[in-house]
């Protein structure tokens, strides 16, 4: 046991980065399914998502975060990140062989969009309440045919021999959409076992999304056990994780769980366009959406990131008969320019 808990603190000691611009490249892969079944080979409602993005912590993106007002006075010497975001999501209802409208299930649909954010941090020294994270983000994205999501369910359907779609000429319309997405974390350190030992964090979280494709607003957080890195858990695709101070660690390595509530007064992935008719079968939200995440994060190599969890979720409509479960996969480098 102390051969584990030395190779661990040695593992984990820090790793000094020259003073200069460093980013951070992700790839995301989403896709439904329970625990154990990452690639399923069926689809229903969210059915798969992938993107990239790119980070970055240079002079140029604090001079921008500088003049972002900090209106209760919480930063006084806060740290900035800021990137880009691209991904395709695509939803479908249950029975994706049937190519006639269902009215009882999710419309066929095809979400492509780009965000851009900034990421705001500070930490604290000297007490159990240990720092704040905020985000802002823009999202410029493109519902229908032309987000090419039918495109993308065929030919990975096709490529691995999969139940064909059939009914892609129910999904929503084409129509822009923009969408404002603020998200806040704190952060609480329970328990340390020394500077370089395991530790357990509590990180509280709120947000809200607010625009023409979303609506909502969630709360919840994040409880995480391990050998920390000095950031504010874990990301998926919709939610970039924190890039305020580089990882400085050779290893780092944790388990977490992360419940959430939203309350969803807006969803055009549900209830159809907003600008016109849509000729589609569409389905009404529910307005209280539970999840639950657990998995764990893996920092390693010095600029590798590898993450996984599992994301389960309530019903998302009226008349949804079964909860929905997706994974998710991200890999990350990190590296100076």
């Amino acid at each position: 046991m102390k051969r584990v808990v030395f190779v661990a603190a040695l593992l984990s000691s820090a790793v000094t980065f020259a003073d200069t611009p460093q980013a951070r490249l992700t790839l995301h892969w989403e896709n439904d399914g329970n625990y154990g079944k990452f690639v399923n080979s069926t689809d229903r409602h969210y059915t798969a998502g992938v993107g990239a993005s790119l980070t970055l912590k240079a002079d140029f993106i604090d001079a921008m975060g500088n003049n972002v007002p900090d209106l209760f006075r919480e930063h006084k010497t806060p740290q900035y990140a800021g990137g880009a975001v691209g991904s395709l999501s695509m939803f479908t209802p249950t029975d994706i062989e049937n190519p006639v409208p269902q009215p009882d299930d999710r419309p066929w649909a095809g979400y492509l969009y780009l965000g851009l954010f900034l990421q705001r941090a500070s930490r604290f020294e000297g007490s159990q309440y240990s720092g704040l994270f905020e985000s802002w983000q823009i999202n410029l994205g493109l519902v229908g045919p032309s987000s090419l999501g039918q495109n993308a369910q065929e030919m990975i359907h096709d490529a691995f021999d999969q139940i064909y779609p059939r009914g892609w000429d129910n999904q929503l319309s084409d129509e822009f959409e923009i969408d404002f997405v603020y998200r806040r974390i704190w952060r609480f350190d329970l328990w340390s076992n020394g500077d370089n030992g395991a530790k357990l964090q509590l990180l509280p979280e709120a947000g809200f999304t607010l625009g023409t494709l979303m609506r909502e607003a969630n709360v919840g957080g994040t409880l995480r056990f391990g050998w920390l890195p000095d950031d504010f858990g874990p990301g998926r695709m919709a939610l970039q994780p924190d890039f305020t101070r580089p990882s400085q660690h050779r290893f780092a390595g944790y388990a977490f769980v992360r419940p959430m509530g939203r309350y969803v007064e807006h969803n055009v992935l549900l209830e159809g366009l907003n600008w016109r008719d849509n000729n589609v079968v569409t389905v009404d939200e529910k307005q209280f959406v539970a999840t639950l995440e657990f998995g764990f994060a893996v920092h390693f190599l010095d600029r590798w990131t590898l993450s996984y969890s599992q994301v389960y979720s309530t019903e998302e409509f009226n008349g949804q008969k079964n909860c929905d479960s997706f994974g998710q996969f991200s890999l990350s480098y990190q590296f100076s320019f």
